[in-house]
């Protein structure tokens, strides 16, 4: 474990927006020295695109062992835009929080949203939310669902590096990305935040119900993070000896479906239904602006 703390030191130094997860396995075998350390980082990340800058977030998994070292790294199907940052500080009134902390809460509710959806489409019933809201502060952030086919530079399937003392140079396996389809890949846009002085009274409704079900199914969300980082769910033996080193529980697949039923009902409740449509109107309307003032702009000749 030294070198695991020695190297988690020397991390928290170089990055310091970032948070850490650690795992230990000791092998309990006379007969073969499974002994393993890990860390997870999670940083977010700036991505340019065109004109905008885009707060993403990566995940490294660092595995040691007495002979080999792997580095998991993958990236998370969840962006924001640097302003998003300055909305939380202006409207929360913190100015001490980390962007990694926030970042990483932004996928308490599209990520068990997503599953929702595609169990809602296989069974062939309901509208399908394109629009999400996250509880955080006492605020919401608001957010919609998208699919992107050019990805951002560097933005690739879970992939494991891994050297040994065995093997010259690094050999590189990839994992399934279980959030991506041929050259597209499903995103959560995290576009705004507003404060608890703002909200409607079915924004405040809708914000009590969603931080109920955060409280309750945290163990099944906290899950479902797994899935984009190290491919939880996935039998390949990369995954499962993740897993085991950093002590991460499957939840049984009934207690996964409670939470989905349960995210299900919200969905479908008035609150959520009302805000969707508000979004959507919203969107429709800020698209339009931008489309008369980018025609304003070659009628006076300033393009």
């Amino acid at each position: 474990m030294s070198r695991r703390n020695t190297l988690e030191k020397i991390l928290r130094s170089d990055i310091p927006d970032v948070t850490v997860r650690r795992g230990f396995r000791k092998s309990l075998s006379k007969f073969k020295n499974r002994n393993a350390a890990g860390l997870m980082l999670y940083e977010p990340r700036p991505y340019r695109d065109g004109k905008r800058t885009l707060i993403g977030a990566y995940s490294y998994t660092l595995v040691l062992k007495p002979s080999e070292i792997w580095l998991l790294a993958s990236t998370e199907p969840a962006m924001t835009q640097s302003h998003l940052f300055e909305r939380i500080f202006e409207r929360s009134g913190e100015s001490d929080v980390g962007i990694a902390g926030i970042q990483e809460t932004l996928s308490d509710i599209w990520l068990p949203l997503m599953w929702m959806r595609s169990r809602r489409v296989l069974a062939g019933r309901g509208f399908i939310p394109h629009e999400f809201m996250t509880p955080w502060n006492g605020g919401l952030f608001f957010g919609k669902m998208e699919k992107v086919e050019k990805l951002p530079e560097g933005l690739a399937s879970p992939t494991v590096h891994v050297v040994t003392s065995k093997t010259k140079g690094t050999l590189s396996y990839i994992l399934p990305d279980l959030y991506g389809e041929g050259d597209k890949r499903s995103l959560a846009f995290t576009n705004t935040f507003v404060d608890s002085t703002k909200l409607q009274p079915h924004q405040i409704a809708l914000r009590d119900r969603l931080m109920d079900f955060v409280v309750v199914h945290r163990r099944v969300i906290d899950y479902l993070k797994l899935t984009w980082m190290v491919a939880a769910g996935n039998g390949n033996p990369f995954t499962r000896d993740i897993m085991e080193i950093f002590r991460f529980e499957s939840p049984a697949a009934d207690r996964i479906g409670a939470a989905l039923s349960d995210m299900e009902e919200i969905v479908d409740c008035d609150e959520w239904r009302r805000e969707a449509e508000f979004s959507a109107r919203s969107r429709v309307r800020h698209q339009a602006d931008a489309v008369a003032m980018a025609a304003a702009k070659v009628d006076d000749g300033s393009v």
